[in-house]
């Protein structure tokens, strides 16, 4: 079988060539001429799947998408077209997640946020929202839950989103939907956003169209609205500059991308088609850690002692970095999805193993082992 995958797939190439003959495409090259005698197509974001798209594919049958969200490819299309399609749901929650732990992080240490003091409200409990929740646990901050799609069948506390509006915080991690019972398109609306307080922080790290932008940026100008940390806009490549003033940290929609995100989405897209089509249940399995480079053990030498959580995680991402490089490049060029594209190789916690645990306190050894951390000498 033949199967095309986008060039941007962390070793796509290594998983896919395993299942059949498989080639890439450049990335934001593919054209429906590209799909004639395709039978399997890989895709991440960037690529838009949709009628216009498969209109000349005469053998696509199936279609992913390594990464978490749908909303680049029109699923009724593809269904229609007789076409099997799959997503790599949460393979990036961990990477979001962490990106909220830097987030507050930098709020505690440069906004004066005390962490020991606060309630985050996080709105969106799936994937994301669970893994953000996971590491809330390990560094003791107080949360609650709000998602009403899932709130009956699942056995968590869950809030209403006004209960979640007034906490010191508000982390958003839903999907960007326009119809159903639960439309989360301009989920913060013009009045609710005008609820919230100068001393608050909204955190948006799923879709731009779930805040009313035109509103914020009103509240803003006018001296009012939350701190804002966002790592998506709408309308995405081309965002509204405007904005851009008012945010504390503003990010190129990367919040998900460390380099595990991408390959567990590339590994998630090759189990999918290995358990899904026919002649293919007999590939071997594969386990993504054997794609990952390993990084040097960190060492009491590389820090200063004694050992401080809050600036070491920051160490370990720095969220301010990535916001001074999006707002200088967005200074000079409209340059969104190639910054996005070139953004810098980013680990999760759990690639890094640190040679100092018996220098640490045993509430660092417990935060750090549960937020990821190898601890093992």
């Amino acid at each position: 079988m033949r199967i095309l995958y986008e060039d941007t797939m962390p070793h796509a190439g290594a998983y896919f060539s395993a299942l059949g003959n498989a080639s890439a495409y450049k990335w934001q090259t593919l054209s429906p001429n590209d799909l004639v005698n395709v039978d399997i197509l890989a895709v991440r974001s960037t690529t838009k799947v949709d009628r216009h798209l498969i209109a000349k594919a005469n053998q696509l049958k199936y279609v992913a998408t390594a990464t978490a969200g749908t909303n680049h490819m029109d699923t009724h299309a593809l269904t229609e077209a007789g076409i099997h399609w799959s997503s790599a749901a949460g393979c990036n929650a961990v990477a979001v997640a962490q990106y909220v732990v830097s987030a507050l992080c930098y709020a505690h240490l440069s906004h004066s946020l005390n962490l020991d003091n606060i309630t985050v409200g996080i709105v969106g409990a799936g994937h994301v929202g669970t893994a953000v929740s996971s590491m809330l646990d390990a560094l003791g901050v107080c949360y609650v839950l709000c998602d009403p799609p899932i709130a009956s069948a699942d056995s968590r506390t869950f809030v209403s989103l006004q209960e979640a509006l007034k906490c010191d915080v508000i982390t958003l991690h839903v999907p960007y939907t326009k119809e159903g019972l639960y439309p989360t398109e301009n989920l913060l609306s013009r009045e609710l956003l005008a609820k919230l307080e100068p001393r608050q922080w909204l955190i948006n790290a799923c879709r731009g169209e779930v805040i009313d932008e035109d509103a914020i940026i009103a509240l803003k100008k006018a001296g009012g609205g939350p701190n804002l940390v966002l790592d998506v806009f709408a309308n995405e490549p081309h965002i509204n500059q405007v904005l851009l003033p008012y945010v504390q940290i503003a990010t190129p929609h990367i919040a998900g991308h460390t380099l595990e995100g991408k390959v567990r989405g590339t590994q998630m897209v090759y189990d999918w088609l290995r358990n899904t089509v026919p002649s293919f249940n007999g590939a071997a399995s594969k386990n993504m850690d054997n794609m990952l480079p390993k990084v040097d053990p960190i060492t009491a030498k590389d820090l200063a002692m004694p050992f401080q959580l809050m600036p070491f995680l920051l160490r370990i991402y720095d969220i301010h970095f990535d916001h001074r490089q999006f707002v200088n490049n967005m200074a000079q060029s409209n340059a969104f999805s190639q910054m996005r594209k070139a953004y810098r190789v980013r680990r999760e916690y759990s690639a890094y193993r640190l040679a100092f645990a018996s220098e640490l306190s045993d509430d660092n050894r417990r935060v750090l082992t549960a937020l990821g951390f190898n601890l093992n000498a």
